[in-house]
């Protein structure tokens, strides 16, 4: 083919008035009969300089295509030779493209061509066109877990190809009652989202909130995962995760055995669970990989560490100064000599740690490469002690703060902030009421935690509602031997995992 268009050569256009916003589906029209008029007309209707366009010397027939969504490689290599064949013999393109598609609407047409497609026109084909998917493929190989970190585990995670992660999920659930739903979401972005469940496992009910709630989306572009759960999830008014979120494809998969729905984005490494409850935040992705005793050990741990970091602060302070009467003699000497000296109150000095704990950490968290872990090693050895021979804060304090910053993440990266947030009114309230002020705190966070809900399951269910059966399914899971019955919080419809006598 030749006449080949590259607007890459124009430069210096002058300034062109704004363009109307193009939609799609305003153009269920029919395909000009003319290659060379729907040519023009899509460039009309994309006048970008990515639009690539060519005829043959007789203009009987061309391609078109985005430059930027279709691998040229595969292009040159696979398509181009095939057009010459084309060219004359267009009635017979199910055996020379098998995977293409007959397009007729000029609205199909633009969405193919964003899509990734390339366009295939002829004159012998009047209304209608060829839409072969050349796809720009180059993205992240599957790769270990990073945040998700499992040992003895598979070393698999999501990436950032829908398709990919479809696949690794449906490797471990080759169950015909594994549906997934698409949805394209954002009228700019079309964003491709799915849906995934198990039809006889997860409540009817759910997913058919979650998909009217995408259905009705009507944004610019939906481009994070966060962006799309606002909408599924509606405001987000507390920093516990009312979604979870995870990369690992065998956990992900036992979710979906629960009952949960998950939701997959086009472009993000995780997929995104609901319903979600507080106690599922601390489960760890290694302890899916265990026995019966480790996961409930693992589970104990995190939930102590996940008290410690909100409470040891607030206790500490609480201790050391409106309560201080109870502490025993030797140990309040102790801190009293530890405190000499320090220019400020303990309140003062309790905040000023924690904003100093929180910095370090963001800096741990964010800043790329080893850059981190060399911030968060000067933060915590140099700065720290420093700070303590200067006289700027005591020695038990820079113990309280570590514990606290510690027992946040060991909690879960998630529901880390959730510790990380409200240890503040419980400092603000130990350091003003001592002991009094810290039941009224955990009197509020409980309520707290009561009034939420992900989809219709209370947030601190199985505690409340109370049920005695998930509570000794979550902390004391039998082996899988005995395990008959699926979890109950989730309400799954078919409530039995195991058929017969498992004795």
């Amino acid at each position: 083919m030749t006449d080949q268009n590259d607007s890459r050569k124009h430069h210096g256009r002058p300034a062109l008035p704004a363009a109307p916003t193009l939609n799609a589906d305003q153009w269920e029209i029919p395909l000009a009969a003319d290659t060379d008029a729907v040519i023009q007309l899509f460039q009309e209707l994309l006048p970008t300089d990515e639009f690539q366009w060519s005829l043959t010397d007789n203009g009987s027939s061309g391609c078109m295509y985005i430059s930027t969504a279709i691998d040229k490689s595969l292009f040159q290599n696979d398509v181009a030779p095939r057009l010459s064949r084309w060219e004359s013999q267009p009635d017979d393109w199910p055996t020379l493209f098998p995977t293409g598609t007959q397009i007729r609407k000029v609205s199909d047409a633009l969405k193919r061509l964003l899509q990734g497609d390339v366009i295939l026109l002829h004159n012998r084909l009047p209304h209608s066109a060829l839409s072969f998917p050349v796809p720009f493929q180059k993205g992240r190989a599957i790769e270990p877990p990073k945040i998700e970190r499992v040992l003895l585990g598979p070393q698999e995670s999501f990436v950032e190809d829908i398709d990919v992660n479809l696949g690794l999920l449906r490797r471990r659930l080759r169950d015909p009652n594994l549906i997934v739903h698409y949805y394209e979401v954002g009228e700019r972005s079309k964003t491709t989202v799915a849906v995934v469940y198990l039809n006889d496992v997860a409540q009817q009910e759910w997913v058919d909130e979650i998909e009217r709630k995408i259905e009705v989306i009507q944004t610019d572009s939906v481009v994070l995962m966060k962006e799309l759960m606002e909408f599924i999830s509606g405001p987000n008014l507390t920093p516990f995760p009312l979604y979870e979120k995870s990369e690992l494809p065998a956990r992900s998969a036992l979710n979906l055995l629960k009952g949960r729905i998950g939701i997959l984005m086009d472009g993000s490494p995780f997929i995104a669970f609901l319903p979600n409850t507080v106690l599922t935040s601390f489960i760890g992705g290694e302890a899916v990989m265990h026995g019966s005793l480790i996961p409930t050990f693992v589970r104990l741990v995190r939930i102590l560490a996940f008290v410690i970091a909100i409470y040891a602060p607030a206790v500490y302070l609480a201790l050391v100064t409106v309560d201080s009467s109870i502490l025993p003699t030797v140990f309040a000497i102790s801190i009293a000599q530890d405190q000499a000296g320090i220019p400020y109150t303990s309140l003062f000095e309790t905040l000023m740690m924690m904003i100093v704990m929180d910095v370090l950490n963001e800096g741990m968290t964010y800043v790329p490469g080893n850059v981190g872990s060399a911030l968060n090693v000067v933060g915590s050895l140099i700065i720290g002690q420093a700070a303590a021979q200067a006289g700027l804060t005591s020695k038990f304090m820079i113990i309280v703060a570590s514990i606290s910053a510690v027992g946040a993440y060991i909690a879960s990266y998630q529901i880390s902030y959730a510790a990380r947030l409200w240890k503040y009114p419980f400092i603000l309230a130990a350091g003003l009421f001592g002991f009094y002020g810290i039941t009224v705190c955990s009197v509020l966070l409980l309520g707290h935690l009561a009034s939420t809900k992900s989809l219709s399951i209370p947030y601190t269910a199985p505690f409340s509602p109370l049920s005695l059966k998930a509570i000794r399914m979550q902390f004391f899971r039998p082996s899988a031997q005995k395990l008959k019955d699926r979890d109950p919080v989730f309400k799954p419809v078919d409530k039995h995992s195991q058929r017969g006598d498992s004795s």
